[in-house]
């Protein structure tokens, strides 16, 4: 019986150390949607439902469509310049009176796939993977705790599924300068 009792209190205590695990800062979550990124996203907005390539290079975030087939190959940009869409060699800016009317669903997917503000962060398991959960109350971010790469969004009628996440350097791998050599 005396065996039993530090057994039983280990058990009670367990738990107690996984609660205090710490959680990341929003600030960490967030950020991975500033630093230069490519992902495939499938958006359900409402009734309807999307395919596109996502490219943000830290300055312009374009969404190539690939379903419905009616606008594979158009996309839709929004960058320092404003908003755009493009398909071929055709590249049409977009004010604010048309912004808003010709794009909508892409204009409100582009701000949810660059996140401002301040959030909250949980975690939590689905499908037996620890996920952390950043929201400001109206939109929720999943991220796959392991990867630190977001998996969904959703917001009102509006869900994200987000694959292939990558960060991508704007930088080249190998210098682009000169080779030096010593002289000595």
């Amino acid at each position: 019986m005396k065996k039993l009792v530090p057994i039983f209190l280990f058990v009670l205590v367990l738990p107690l150390f996984s609660a205090c695990a710490e959680l990341p800062e929003y600030q960490a979550l967030r950020d991975v949607f500033y630093k230069p990124y490519t992902c495939e996203i499938a958006v359900k907005d409402n009734d309807d439902v999307y395919s596109a390539s996502v490219i943000y290079d830290g300055d312009d975030l374009v969404m190539t469509f690939s379903e419905p087939s009616i606008l594979c190959g158009t996309s839709c940009g929004r960058g320092a310049e404003g908003g755009y869409i493009f398909y071929n060699d055709l590249k049409i800016p977009l004010d604010s009176k048309t912004d808003g009317r010709i794009v909508r669903g892409a204009s409100i997917w582009q701000k949810l796939m660059t996140p401002d503000g301040e959030y909250s962060v949980r975690s939590s398991n689905e499908n037996g993977k620890k996920v952390y959960i950043m929201s400001d109350g109206k939109a929720e971010y999943v991220f796959d705790a392991d990867k630190n790469a977001p998996v969904y969004i959703k917001s009102g009628d509006i869900t994200i599924t987000v694959g292939d996440f990558k960060n991508t350097n704007d930088k080249p791998s190998e210098s682009a300068g000169e080779n030096i050599e010593s002289g000595a």
